[in-house]
């Protein structure tokens, strides 16, 4: 995910994802002595966007567009409830695609929960 310069500049050290929404931050070095920031990525990290697109999903490519635009039209999202179907069936590459390292799910349905109306 890093550019190939960002990746030359990597000290050997242990790194940790930023998860800090208004942070430009994206990784840093546990020990402090390196950072690399959102311009130093290939992909666009969903968490740290505010205009679109935004991604949420980076193994299926939903995005909270996507999210937007199915409850405008429904009233309700099924991108976690997709999401949670192919984790069953096929599973996913979420510690290499997904910029955080982990599984989307849990983003899915935090941004499901922000965005729907609540009755």
């Amino acid at each position: 995910m890093l550019k190939p310069d960002a990746y030359a500049s990597l000290v050997p050290t242990r790194y940790r994802f930023c998860a800090v929404p208004g942070c430009d931050v994206v990784y840093f070095a546990e020990d402090g002595s390196h950072v690399l920031t959102r311009s130093d990525l290939v992909v666009r990290v969903g968490i740290k966007e505010t205009e679109a697109p935004r991604p949420i999903c980076y193994c299926l490519g939903y995005s909270v567009e996507d999210m937007i635009e199915e409850i405008r039209l429904t009233g309700r999202t099924t991108v976690p409830d997709r999401i949670r179907s192919i984790l069953e069936t096929e599973g996913c590459h979420c510690e290499t695609a997904n910029p955080q390292g982990s599984c989307c799910l849990g983003t899915a349905l935090a941004v499901a929960e922000q965005l729907t109306p609540q009755a």
